[in-house]
């Protein structure tokens, strides 16, 4: 059994957008992260990002480097569909992925300093991106991978329900929750499929009047 979580605050504190974190358990293995899931991930984010993506992770020289390939300069690149997967479940000093319009020339210097610094230190990097229409994507640590935060110009939990529940009628033993931050602020609810899964059961995907 796989456990999928989609945590949401929209809007966000501090004018970061709307806020979401995507998380995951496979409870058979007892791995947790979104990474260990990669399909899963994949599928959800490709879902809720716009068309043109790019992607960006600081090598351990601390250059910035693009989703082409190593040893590229950080610079203006659409990442193809082929680099998301890579991304999502990369190890890397920090990864950064932009859904949306990036262009070098305006939003460069904020994408750069995003990257290098991460959100609590470059919080006013992030609302200049997120104001100028762009989604951001940034790893946060998991015990067995890589969660996912994102900070989108756009509510989206009603997209990750839609893509949840598609999810859920294909795959029998996958569990998936769109959840309010707020209801889970402990680590025994954040972390509630390994308690009492039931303690959602409100927020739970595949349900009717959960849509």
């Amino acid at each position: 059994m796989y456990v999928l979580k989609y945590f949401f605050e929209e809007p966000a504190p501090l004018g970061l957008g709307h806020r979401g974190y995507v998380a995951a358990t496979d409870l058979e293995t007892g791995r947790m992260g979104a990474s260990v899931l990669p399909e899963t991930l994949t599928r959800l984010v490709d879902g809720l990002l716009p068309t043109e993506r790019t992607c960006f992770w600081s090598d351990k020289a601390g250059r910035a480097a693009s989703g082409a390939g190593d040893g590229m300069a950080f610079e203006d690149l659409t990442a193809s569909a082929q680099a998301l997967p890579g991304a999502l479940t990369r190890r890397a000093q920090s990864v950064l992925i932009i859904g949306g319009p990036y262009r070098a020339s305006a939003h460069g210097a904020a994408a750069a300093e995003l990257l290098v610094e991460g959100l609590r230190e470059a919080a006013n990097a992030a609302r200049l991106l997120i104001e100028a229409g762009l989604t951001l994507l940034l790893p946060e640590p998991s015990h067995d991978g890589l969660d996912w935060a994102i900070h989108a110009p756009d509510a989206l939990s009603g997209r990750v329900r839609v893509l949840a529940c598609d999810m859920v009628a294909e795959h029998h033993d996958l569990e998936a929750y769109v959840i309010p931050f707020q209801m889970a602020r402990s680590e025994h609810k954040f972390y509630f499929e390994l308690y009492d899964r039931s303690l959602f059961d409100d927020y739970r995907m595949g349900v009717t009047e959960n849509l």
